[in-house]
């Protein structure tokens, strides 16, 4: 007896070392492609602290862990561990079936496997209190290490506090099933499923109550008549988003530019549509641009050296964190040059403007956010920093536009806590000035009227306007400035350089909206913007799913002057 125990220790120390060694593997030697879950979704391990950190993941641990059973199959600590991960490694592995066909993800599908043979086959060896011990573990470990930006952060908070309950559930019915021996085998699988079911009919109930009062609640808009003299629908079907609108002398026609995919996270459907008008109503398709294995998003125009240029932003995974600017010309508007990498790496580019069309200047944040830079150039090709607008809390799309006197004022987005759902009490909009040759930022005020999600400026009669995404309701701890869970609309700001952005006029929106570009032809001035329904009133995240159109809102730019 004494010696099984002896031989027992040296068996789990040899697992120990096992562990840490196949860790250690996947960390430096096992090529990224190789862990297919990543390969698919992209880095689930977000962009904190740390990037590309297998380490860092509890798949990989486990997945180790069940390596080293097969050196001793009966030893509680690694067996009660194992069975902790069969729910989550289940969600998974279905996720990948159902959507990506994948069966071959042996860092999830081997300890799953496992899990299942030690519940049906090595319940003599598991242990009640190890296994609410490790879930507790596993659930303290995944959630310290979002909150600090170590992994995880990509995911969805909301996801997260779905799946994470439902887990403690499911363990805590595993727990008190597989170590009382007197139950069959097949009612313990029922009461683990019928405990899986009551928590997804708990969570279900409390959500359909949600989404049917976010549904129901009527469009509120702010939207003042004599500004807004009409709107109308000039794309429909699918989720479009993220527009930008030109005006191009040399073909006397107006070009329309925006993303449709089948949501609003990121997807390898992706497609840029470009559109052609005479008069902004009726819209002629030219052509569709995609980037194959990548999710593309964000596009911008600008006509430099009689070419249009097109410039937009690779994405890879569900989540919308760009990684690379890429460009297009045409010399007609009809035939386009394949895109080509900017060759700063990792500046994504918002929209670039010129006051004298001799040099082009554009706003870039970095992919990681952070931090935001002005860019120059002459050709659209070639650029060159010329200073760091912001460095400081996580900020990202920047937009300049020309005062007056020759400075130059921009509007970064700060998002306070990064990639929160809830939004962040930190969030604002930053705003800037410089003068020639704008490379001292040195000015710089907050605003809390707004988070300006996608922001385009224009001048007009000497004074700065923007276009963004105004975050209506009660700045709670569920619904701070860029919350998913609040409603959104497209608006028109008045942006002064030391009082800030003062409230215009909503336009037709509603649910997820924003991503503006404009053009000025005399009098008239046509916004382009996306929206989900506009007869309804729903929070972000459910627009976020739904199906936008592209408007495109007719203004009284006399009156909007007045009014400011």
């Amino acid at each position: 007896m004494e010696r099984n125990k002896i031989d027992g220790k040296y068996r789990f120390l040899i697992q120990v070392i096992i562990v840490i060694g196949v860790t250690l593997i996947v960390q430096f030697l096992i090529p990224w492609s190789w862990l297919p879950f990543n390969a698919i979704v992209g880095d689930v391990f977000g962009s904190g602290m740390v990037t590309s950190l297998p380490i860092a993941s509890m798949s990989t641990w486990i997945f180790a862990f069940s390596i080293a059973w097969f050196i001793f199959r009966d030893n509680s600590y690694i067996n009660s561990f194992l069975v902790c991960a069969v729910f989550p490694l289940s969600v998974i592995v279905g996720i990948e079936f159902s959507f990506y066909r994948l069966v071959w993800d042996y860092i999830h599908v081997l300890p799953l496997i496992i899990g299942i043979y030690i519940i049906w086959k090595k319940r003599d060896s598991l242990i009640r209190r190890y296994i609410l011990l490790f879930s507790g573990i596993l659930v303290g470990i995944i959630l310290l290490e979002y909150y600090i930006g170590v992994a995880y952060s990509a995911i969805p908070l909301l996801l997260l506090a779905l799946l994470l309950p439902i887990f403690v559930l499911v363990t805590i019915q595993i727990e008190f099933l597989v170590t009382h021996q007197p139950h069959p085998k097949k009612k313990i699988i029922r009461r683990i499923l019928k405990g899986f079911i009551y928590g997804l009919w708990i969570f279900g109930i409390f959500l359909g109550t949600v989404l049917i009062v976010w549904y129901l609640r009527p469009n509120t808009a702010d939207i003042k008549n004599n500004i807004v003299m009409e709107s109308w629908v000039a794309v429909t079907g699918q989720h479009n988003s993220n527009t930008d609108l030109i005006y191009w002398n040399k073909t006397g026609r107006i070009y329309l530019i925006h993303d449709r995919r089948p949501f609003h996270l990121g997807s390898t459907d992706a497609r840029l549509i470009l559109w052609s008008s005479l008069d902004a109503r009726n819209w002629t398709k030219i052509t569709e641009f995609s980037v194959p294995g990548n999710d593309i998003r964000d596009p911008k125009f600008a006509i430099i050296g009689n070419r249009l240029f097109l410039y937009a932003l690779k994405n890879l995974g569900v989540m919308a964190t760009p990684y690379q600017t890429v460009y297009t010309f045409s010399e007609d508007g009809i035939n386009w040059q394949p895109f080509q990498e900017i060759s700063l790496s990792g500046w994504l580019f918002w929209r670039p403007k010129t006051n004298d069309n001799l040099t082009w200047y554009v706003p870039a944040y970095w992919h990681e956010h952070g931090q935001s830079i002005l860019l120059n150039s002459t050709d659209g090709i070639n650029w060159n920093i010329v200073a760091t607008i912001y460095t400081g809390e996580a900020n990202d799309e920047t937009a300049i536009e020309f005062l007056p006197d020759g400075r130059m004022i921009c509007t970064a987005r700060l998002e306070g806590i990064a990639d929160s759902l809830f939004g962040s009490s930190e969030a604002s909009t930053l705003i800037a000035t410089s003068s020639y040759p704008y490379t001292n930022w040195s000015s710089y005020i907050k605003s809390r009227e707004t988070r300006l999600d996608g922001p385009v400026l224009f001048s007009y009669a000497n004074k700065i306007f923007a276009i963004g995404r105004r975050h209506l309701g009660p700045r709670t701890y569920f619904t701070e400035l860029g919350s998913i869970f609040s409603r959104k609309r497209t608006a028109i700001y008045l942006v002064n350089e030391t009082s800030g952005l003062r409230f215009l006029t909503d336009l037709p929106s509603a649910g997820d909206t924003s991503y503006a570009g404009i053009v000025i032809k005399g009098e008239e001035l046509f916004i382009s913007y996306y929206t989900s329904d506009i007869t309804k009133d729903y929070s972000w995240i459910l627009g976020m799913v739904a199906n936008s159109d592209i408007r495109i809102a007719k203004i009284n730019i006399s009156a909007l002057v007045m009014i400011s």
